[in-house]
């Protein structure tokens, strides 16, 4: 209808120009032929044949598919170490078993009885191996590049100098990593005794480090594992330019001066204001360049100004209703240190 050619030719003459060309009508019916043929195919749903059971040699889990355009065969790869060839028919052709190991392979698709090359170094299993053909590079991903410790691991820190990694377990044993290969390079058993480690902190010089322990004691140590150098559990230990804080189940802070570092067993500086939190401190946070937060069992938080060691404003983090439970629980922190008391002797 009229009507109709007169939507039609608006539709088309989007300029106003009052004319339509031969070619823009045709690219306007091309284009609604695409958007009706685009909706078509998303409407409709594939047609699947039929599951098709592939025989296989392969005795456990197929980690891989990929398919060689060289020589137009599918090669699978299983978790037990065998590599199968297949046809563009889905026919095996050739099956090499490999022993599990920690090794890179190349291997010829023509000739498969053993590998032409094999690359060594890494410590762990080799997960996957990619190509960079732009820079003639391969590179494998490893599976599990730092092995894991006999007790679990309580504290990490890394250093970004020495390009290692740190950590503490349970069993009061550091263990400093390679990076690069996952290598352990070495390890400090019984660092604190039979206490356990509870934190690690880094010095901003990387020249140092920090644990603190369940015995109550902050031990100094370079990256080399050894120790230069309060009785609470240490829970956090803060690094500060001209000190050092650490917090554990008590209501005051502890802080150790810069300046008697030189020392073999440092004693605790005094913090000028105290007695400001009712209850134990389980954490603490540094706000550059002049404040210190702390937070305690009751729900407060404590600012503190860190040249003049003064509690500048007081937060509560708690309802009410909380405060008066909390202070209802006469004794809470005697039943946490008698229950970690407990806990430290059935291990």
């Amino acid at each position: 209808t009229n009507v109709q050619y007169e939507e039609l030719f608006d539709k088309i003459d989007i300029s106003k120009e009052g004319s339509v060309s031969w070619d823009q009508l045709a690219q306007h019916m091309l284009l609604q032929f695409y958007e009706r043929d685009d909706k078509v195919k998303s409407t409709q749903l594939p047609q699947w044949r039929d599951i098709r059971m592939i025989p296989a040699p392969h005795k456990d889990v197929i980690q891989r598919v990929d398919f060689l355009r060289s020589s137009h065969k599918y090669v699978t790869v299983s978790r037990e170490g065998t590599i199968s060839l297949m046809s563009t028919d889905l026919e095996v052709s050739r099956t090499p078993p490999q022993e599990a190991n920690n090794h890179v392979c190349l291997w010829n698709p023509y000739v498969m009885s053993k590998p032409s090359g094999v690359l060594t170094g890494h410590v762990a299993p080799v997960i996957q191996v990619l190509f960079n053909l732009t820079r003639s590079q391969m590179k494998a991903e490893v599976k599990d590049r730092v092995l894991s410790h006999d007790r679990s691991v309580t504290s990490v820190i890394f250093s970004w100098q020495l390009n290692q990694l740190l950590t503490a377990c349970q069993g009061s044993n550091l263990s400093f990593w390679l990076i690069d290969t996952g290598q352990r390079l070495r390890q400090t058993p019984n660092a604190h005794g039979d206490a356990e480690i509870t934190t690690l902190a880094n010095d901003p010089a990387e020249s140092r480090f920090y644990s603190g322990g369940t015995d109550g004691i902050v031990r100094i140590w370079d990256w080399n594992g050894h120790m230069y150098t309060s009785s609470t559990v240490i829970v956090q230990i803060l690094v500060l330019k001209h000190s050092l804080i650490a917090c554990g189940f008590s209501k005051d802070i502890t802080v150790f001066r810069t300046n008697s570092f030189r020392d073999i067993r440092i004693k605790p500086g005094e913090w000028r204001e105290l007695d400001q939190h009712r209850d134990d401190i389980l954490a603490a946070a540094y706000c550059a360049p002049h404040y210190l937060i702390t937070a305690s069992y009751d729900g407060m938080i404590a600012v503190w100004n860190i040249s003049s060691e003064v509690c500048t404003r007081k937060m509560r983090q708690r309802c009410s209703t909380m405060r008066r439970q909390a202070s209802s629980s006469a004794g809470s922190g005697e039943r946490r240190r008698s229950a970690r008391s407990d806990r430290q002797q059935q291990q």
